[in-house]
């Protein structure tokens, strides 16, 4: 259910941190910048290291953006490696929700999707793309659900597919894993024998689509039946 956030102004609660985290527990980070560079920082442990660092950020910098990142994974191992946010160079990073599948990017048991489409994909791309407009539809169109989030040097932020997040005041968010976890119904096994909850209106990993999920301890997500279908058949 990996959220990506981008944090505009104003201080997001610990709560809401510990809702992020709870639902999302494979890693999370956080992106911005200071003095014209970059910064990134990692977390994989502790939602408390987490959001005194980002308290930290937002004193010293309360007027600049900062993506946060809280990752579940799909693909790839659970490690800082494939935790984000991503530098595609030393002037842009990004951090990504959903699942990228488009021709071209090779299964991996080591890296994310997101991991392997920065290497083989963005890092390939002219300098600046985030300023070209029928580049930013080529990338819509390839990572199709997913969403992300660009953060350049000069503090410009770039939505991919915007309009399938949500703003919720200052703040844009992938999706509605920063709120309150439904309640789970009973044990289900009605895609496989690797599903446990099911959620009457959850939220898909891969469309971000609100309906009937369930969740696989198989793939560490949670999926609606279409996109479980999709997904078992590019993970062959």
């Amino acid at each position: 259910m990996c959220i990506a956030i981008l944090n505009t102004k104003g201080t997001i609660s610990k709560s809401e941190f510990k809702t992020c985290w709870n639902n999302n527990p494979d890693g999370s980070g956080l992106a911005w910048n200071e003095g014209g560079k970059l910064r990134i920082f990692k977390e994989m442990k502790d939602v408390h290291t987490l959001y005194q660092k980002y308290t930290s950020i937002r004193k010293q910098l309360p007027n600049n953006n900062i993506l946060v990142h809280f990752r579940i994974a799909t693909h790839g191992k659970v490690n800082e490696t494939n935790c984000h946010p991503f530098k595609v160079s030393k002037d842009l990073v990004f951090i990504h929700n959903g699942m990228i599948t488009g021709a071209g990017l090779p299964k991996s048991n080591d890296f994310s999707d997101t991991y392997l489409f920065n290497q083989l994909i963005l890092q390939k791309l002219p300098k600046d793309f985030t300023r070209n407009e029928a580049i930013l539809n080529l990338i819509a169109q390839y990572i199709d659900y997913s969403k992300l989030i660009f953060l350049d040097s000069a503090d410009n932020w770039t939505i991919v597919n915007e309009d399938l997040g949500k703003w919720d005041g200052d703040n844009w968010y992938s999706n509605d894993s920063y709120l309150c976890s439904p309640a789970p119904t009973k044990k289900s096994k009605n895609y496989s024998d690797y599903y446990y909850y099911g959620y009457e209106s959850g939220f898909c990993d891969c469309c971000q689509k609100s309906g009937h999920t369930l969740y696989t301890a198989e793939y560490n997500a949670e999926l609606c039946k279409e996109c479980y279908k999709e997904f078992t058949n590019f993970s062959k």
